[in-house]
């Protein structure tokens, strides 16, 4: 099976090496570019961190592992699990997991509503 070069992991970028050796000094960077409002003091202080969960939700995919053990008589590990939001996230994540720029893709007929698109 052929994997996306994007898959490859290869070596640490410069902004990397330069984050772990400024943690290995002790320092504490702040990232311009981190929009979660809750790390920044920008909501209610009772509220717990925003952490995304890019997988799903733990709790909902144990419980569809747990169904999915239940039904198909096989152990479902939930770790393996993603839920996405979309058909379209499902083909987004496929196409950067097996293609690379400049390979020719065949696809459904994606439809909406029962409107063709």
């Amino acid at each position: 099976m052929k994997f996306s070069k994007r898959t490859e992991l290869g070596v640490p970028n410069a902004v990397t090496k330069a984050e772990r050796a400024a943690a290995t000094r002790g320092q504490h960077l702040v990232r311009l570019a981190d929009s979660n409002p809750t790390r920044h003091g920008l909501g209610r202080p009772d509220l717990p961190v925003y952490q995304a969960t890019p997988r799903g939700p733990l709790a909902t995919r144990e419980l569809l592992a747990d169904f999915l053990t239940r039904r198909d008589n096989r152990e479902v590990d939930p770790e393996r699990l993603y839920l996405l939001s979309s058909t379209s996230q499902g083909y987004s994540w496929l196409m950067k997991l097996f293609c690379d720029p400049g390979d020719t893709v065949s696809y459904p007929t994606v439809y909406f509503h029962a409107q063709t698109i």
